[in-house]
């Protein structure tokens, strides 16, 4: 991932990529930058010095999740520009099309994991604002609940990416097959939230 400047110059330029794929991405580390900051307000403070080991595997797990999410940035762009030079390819014979296909539908299937590559790893974000919510120091617990709201915007973001190249594959098997988890993973993820919500809530 390059500087924040240069990759939000980027995003409001007139250039489709980056674009919401890699913007995912990058909510998703502002959710896991505030993960981290509520682990280290707990941190060795003594009314939670019962909860230090699981702050501190939270946090090595975030740094872990975050590393991963900024390579993501870079390789949700490259995929949105192969699947846009596919379909650049020339198309004025039989061959052609045919090779263009195969290029197109191969990219497709790139930008439709990647996204999902994305998604997963927000999920596994959100996924460590629960104990957050239930151990961390209740001074921050506004900035875990304001996590766990990014990164479930950031994982619906994600899967918009997904739905929207699923439109092109041809293969309808694999398109309803997607469509399937889609829902599925989305269920999940709200049901998380809303229990990191509850959570939070009790606490205000």
């Amino acid at each position: 991932m390059e500087g924040i400047e240069d990759f939000l110059e980027k995003l409001a330029s007139p250039s489709p990529a980056p674009g919401g794929g890699a913007a995912s991405a990058f909510v998703s580390i502002v959710g896991g930058s505030l993960i981290s900051m509520v682990s280290q307000l707990t941190i060795g403070k003594k009314n939670y010095a019962q909860y230090d080991a699981e702050m501190k595997g939270i946090l090595e797990r975030e740094r872990q999740i975050e590393k991963d999410l900024r390579s993501l940035i870079d390789e949700d762009e490259r995929a949105f520009n192969a699947i846009m030079e596919a379909l650049k390819m020339p198309k004025d014979t039989e061959s052609q099309k045919k090779v263009r296909e195969e290029k197109l539908q191969s990219a497709l299937r790139t930008g439709i994991d990647v996204p999902w590559k994305i998604a997963r790893k927000a999920y596994d974000l959100l996924a460590l604002v629960e104990p957050l919510a239930d151990h961390g120091n209740k001074n921050a617990v506004t900035d875990a609940g304001s996590a766990a709201l990014f990164l479930q915007a950031a994982i619906k973001a994600a899967l918009y990416n997904v739905k929207i190249n699923l439109k092109m594959v041809k293969d309808e098997d694999y398109v309803a097959d997607q469509r399937m988890k889609i829902n599925v993973f989305l269920e999940n993820t709200d049901d998380l939230f809303e229990r990191i919500r509850k959570k939070v809530e009790e606490k205000l």
